[in-house]
């Protein structure tokens, strides 16, 4: 991933009060369309992944451990 995407452009937003008082301003974290999208997508993958392995998982109980079927792998 670009390093561009990565960056977040941090700046304070007013909430309510008085300007002068720094405590009234919250930080908000501005980051790139394409550095969202892309984050959105890894963590789709990652958590279909997830779910896929733990769907998988056959016998919790088993003395050896965690069992999965005869054809599946975790890689």
């Amino acid at each position: 991933m670009s390093e561009d995407w990565r960056k977040a452009k941090v700046t304070p937003v007013f909430k309510k009060g008085r300007m002068e008082d720094p405590g009234n301003y919250r930080l908000a974290s501005l980051t790139s369309i394409p550095g969202k999208l892309m984050e959105h997508i890894i963590m789709d993958v990652i958590s279909k992944w997830r779910k896929r392995m733990l769907s998988r998982v056959v016998n919790m109980d088993s003395p050896r451990g965690i069992i999965l079927s005869q054809s599946d792998s975790l890689l």
